[in-house]
């Protein structure tokens, strides 16, 4: 019963092929980020995608660690993916009447196609075992973090839930150096800039201790960061951001170029020609004549 309430919580069916193991789960809305000046960060973080154009058009992704499973819910026709795979020098590949499209070298994620609404990305052995829990009939196991995880969603452009800090997965959107038992947070980009998360710091003490450090760091972090509240809260951390749209547009302008220095420009004389200076005059009776000038002198 326990298993099937946690089925049941409020999340979309897709987001159970995150193996139940996972250490750590992200979820990004794409379609809100994509245009945002946030998406060169997210792409960087979506490095070992391969550069398949329609994955990039995907609505939402999951993923899920420490085995690296990128989960893509849009509109992937099938035609026009395989077309792209393959341009991208993936093999195609069949595991249990799924088609892959397999990355040749360690670098690139492998690709599974479920349905024309769902992707799977990983390594072969990662998808396999992905497609294996999606077909067993009997006896299938959830993450417990996607409780955690559908609480986030509904407010949040791009949150995180991990077990533990630091994570693999987690600290690349995370990017705070420390130690905690577990971690929910998320950003928004509804209307401004909003951010909310929780730290469980273990006990009181050091949650009040893991605050104290934290207000320390913010001086360091980037000017829009630096209005984060944080408070302890019995054994947890909790930080909030609340930035106005104008405030987050303001942040985010570029500098404005600095104009170069006038350079001032001096009229420059012509020299002196070297050499006596000659008058020739024309049209005499007895021819032209010439007349050398003395040298000019000197002025002091």
């Amino acid at each position: 019963m326990a298993a099937a309430l946690l089925h049941a919580e409020s999340h979309p069916s897709w987001w159970t092929y995150a193996e139940p193991e996972a250490t750590a789960l992200v979820g990004i809305h794409w379609e809100t980020l994509r245009d945002s000046p946030f998406a060169p960060a997210v792409c960087a973080a979506l490095a070992d995608f391969p550069g398949v154009p329609l994955l990039f058009e995907s609505r939402q992704i999951l993923l899920s660690s420490p085995s690296m499973l990128a989960i893509l819910s849009g509109s992937f026709p099938v035609e026009a993916l395989r077309k792209q795979a393959l341009a991208k020098g993936l093999k195609p590949g069949n595991y249990r009447g799924i088609e892959m499209f397999l990355a040749p070298g360690g670098d690139t994620l492998s690709l599974a196609q479920l349905t024309e609404q769902v992707l799977l990305l990983g390594s072969k052995k990662t998808l396999e075992r992905a497609i294996d829990r999606s077909l067993a009939e009997t006896g299938r196991r959830y993450s417990p973090l996607l409780a955690r995880a559908a609480r986030l969603a509904p407010d949040y452009d791009l949150w995180v839930v991990a077990s533990q800090l630091p994570d693999e997965l987690a600290s690349q959107f995370v990017p705070l150096e420390i130690e905690a038992g577990g971690f929910d947070g998320g950003v928004s980009l509804r209307g401004g800039l909003q951010m909310g998360a929780s730290l469980d710091a273990g006990s009181p003490e050091r949650s009040a201790a893991v605050a104290e450090n934290l207000r320390r760091m913010i001086p360091s972090w980037p000017a829009i960061a630096r209005a984060t509240e944080v408070k302890a809260d019995a054994a947890s951390v909790l930080l909030t951001l609340e930035v106005t749209s104008d405030q987050l547009a303001a942040a985010l302008k570029p500098p404005a170029a600095p104009q170069p220095a006038a350079i001032e420009t001096k009229k420059t004389e012509e020299p002196p020609p070297q050499g006596p200076q000659v008058i020739r005059i024309f049209g005499l009776d007895d021819g032209p004549r010439e007349i050398v000038l003395p040298p000019a002198k000197k002025q002091n």
